[in-house]
């Protein structure tokens, strides 16, 4: 007999369920996937579904929530006691960024695009990507969806267990039988007829059923990702210290299982488990999440109790060497317990600020950088550094640290609810963030000054395509204030090397100068000599006392035998580089370009000596680990 609740209990549920009156709290919400599998569970017991519980064997279930735009996947022991059935929440892996309007866009990426720029004589590349991404796909997906619900369930219609069928892989097409037009920068662009072969819709979908990758699938300059379902599915085994065929049970939940070719993917993997496939896929979780809230609120229990994602570490340092410490880890049941950690001290005495990095999952996806500071003579490392910590029951992480004296209460924290961004993707988060509400509040257009901060964001960062692209639309909207170098070099470092020829030409046209000159005779270094020498030679022209141009001039002349004027540039660059060298105004590029100028004159220990003296810049934005504790016994962190 499947397990249940007694029928008493059920029909009070099935009362409450269907009334409006009920007050919600924080604490009552439960993750989608527990939800779905708590509603079909009291499906079971109407005989709705195939679920059996035996007496002495606890199985595992694997629900798959593949929705719109999340695929959550959530792994329960399950069981009967005295008390009826009883569930275990194991492990959960959330990906906010895989669901079946992935799907759409990928379809739109792949296939409509290439048909929208047939024969327009325009390529995605003359597009700028803010473009692409916000207006030109966005406007390509409701096609790609109709596309797709058709082929699925025209596949849906001849799907034999868990074999696709022939048709699945035709060269059969379909269309949703009408043009779409799109107005963009370079003109009006359309498809008379949006297609989509079966075999099209095949190879797209084998990209989110790929299981031999942990990276995702990336398009319009990376912009895009498209994971596989297969990387929430194997973090949360992995999670649950769980292989494949330990799980009994598959229950597909969500609007997208409902495509075959993910269904088909998911149930060969677990090819030894039970599949469970519910005539609704979607109403599951609102009627699981109504259940879970009357039994919580209503009994002050919780049917599921929620657990962590992920783990929460602290950074923390070892000698010279910093170290990551687990404080909370992965699968720990909320609310949690009070956990105190007391075996840390300062690095060293006067220290004035400890810093008590706190991230999530990996050490460069930082939550929160608690500091405590003693500016009166710091800190003694004699002095006990404490943190006190618990997750509560609306999965917020309370912090409180201590360090001698003085005391620091952390702000709250919300590890689980999204996905944890390292610091440099919550700056560039933030940048634009800051920069679509300035464009708002100028009537959706950017300023001068909205565009230049977000350049200088992506600078940062160290996202070179994207400042590329900025600087490129400043010079756009506010000619002749855009730095066609920056340009240039930019989309020299993004690998688009065409983009970065053009913009150094017509800044050198505009206004000549030994930078570019040079710059421009790199992108030519090793597809043709006889340019590189040509703009190598302009730049020295431009300026004779540019100590990269004479340098690199120095070089090409001595492979060519030329060596009495290579060793006069060489020299000319080497006193210039060593003046600047000497009074400190190097700029951060010249200690290597010095270096190996040095080198290339037989000065090899001065070469390392330019090199050891370059300062080394750290990315700002995280933490300075000299401010870092550090674990003052050596089995590691101490827990109570």
């Amino acid at each position: 007999m499947p397990a249940s609740f007694e029928a008493n209990q059920r029909r009070d549920l099935l009362e409450a369920i269907e009334s409006n009156g009920m007050m919600v709290s924080k604490q009552s919400l439960i993750d989608e996937p527990n939800a779905a599998f708590l509603s079909y569970i009291l499906n079971s017991e109407s005989g709705k579904s195939t679920l059996q519980i035996p007496d002495h064997y606890q199985p595992n279930v694997l629900v798959f929530d593949f929705g719109a735009g999340t695929c959550d996947i959530s792994i329960l022991e399950v069981g009967k006691d005295n008390h009826g059935m009883y569930s275990k929440n194991i492990a959960i892996s959330k990906f906010e960024k895989l669901g079946g309007d992935n799907i759409d866009k990928l379809i739109a990426v792949d296939v409509l695009l290439p048909q929208l720029l047939s024969g327009s004589g325009f390529a995605a590349d003359d597009f700028l990507t803010r473009e692409m991404n916000e207006h030109i796909i966005p406007s390509l997906m409701p096609s790609a969806e109709r596309l797709k619900i058709q082929i699925s369930e025209a596949v849906k219609l001849q799907l034999d267990a868990r074999s696709l069928p022939d048709v699945a892989n035709s060269e059969e097409v379909i269309s949703i039988g009408k043009p779409v037009s799109i107005d963009t920068t370079k003109g009006n662009l359309s498809i008379e007829e949006p297609t989509l072969t079966f075999k099209e819709f095949a190879k797209i979908n084998n990209v989110f059923t790929n299981q031999n990758t942990n990276l995702p699938a990336k398009r319009v300059e990376g912009e895009l990702e498209f994971p596989t379902v297969f990387m929430p599915i194997k973090s949360a085994l992995k999670k649950a210290n769980r292989t494949k065929n330990d799980i009994d049970f598959v229950l597909f939940i969500g609007g997208s299982s409902k495509n075959p070719f993910i269904q088909n993917s998911v149930s060969s993997y677990f090819n030894e488990s039970n599949i469970l496939v519910p005539d609704d896929l979607q109403a599951h979780v609102s009627v699981g999440a109504a259940i879970h809230s009357l039994v919580f609120n209503g009994f002050d229990k919780n049917i599921i109790s929620p657990i962590t994602s992920e783990a929460v570490m602290l950074i923390t340092k070892d000698g010279y060497h910093e170290r990551i410490e687990p404080i909370v880890s992965a699968g720990t049941v909320m609310p949690s317990d009070v956990i105190v950690i007391d075996n840390l001290s300062p690095q060293r005495d006067g220290q004035e600020v400890i810093e008590l990095p706190i991230c999530v999952g990996s050490n460069d996806k930082i939550l929160h950088n608690i500091k405590i500071h003693k500016p009166d003579g710091g800190f003694s490392t004699l002095d006990k550094v404490k943190l006190e910590l618990e997750i509560n029951s609306d999965k917020v992480l309370l912090i409180r640290a201590t360090a001698g004296t003085q005391k620091v209460m952390a702000e709250p924290m919300q590890p689980f609810s999204n996905s944890a961004l390292s610091t440099k993707e919550r700056i560039q988060k933030r940048a634009e963030r800051d920069f679509n509400l300035e464009c708002e509040k100028n009537g959706g257009e950017p300023t001068y000054e909205d565009l230049l901060n977000l350049y200088n964001a992506y600078v940062k960062v160290g996202h070179a395509f994207k400042a590329a692209e900025t600087m490129e639309q400043i010079e756009q909207q506010f000619p002749g204030r855009g730095n066609l170098n920056n340009i240039g070099l930019y989309y020299s470092q993004a690998g688009k090397k065409k983009k970065a020829i053009d913009f150094y030409e017509k800044g050198l046209e505009k206004q000549p100068n030994a930078t570019i000159a040079f710059n421009l005779a790199s992108e030519y270094k090793f597809s043709d000599r006889k340019k590189y020498k040509e703009y190598l030679e302009k730049a020295h022209e431009i300026d004779p006392e540019d100590n990269v141009a004479n340098y690199n001039l120095a070089k090409e002349y001595k492979s060519e035998g030329k060596t009495e004027e290579a060793d006069q540039l060489f020299k000319k660059a080497f006193d210039n580089w060593k003046e600047k060298f000497d009074t400190n105004q190097m700029n951060e590029w010249d200690y290597s370009w010095f270096a190996s100028c040095a080198q290339e004159m037989g000065k090899r220990d001065y070469a390392q000596h330019i090199l050891d003296s370059k300062p080394q810049n750290r990315f700002e934005g995280a933490y300075n680990e000299e401010n870092l504790t550090e674990i003052t016994r050596q089995e590691g962190l101490q827990k109570q």
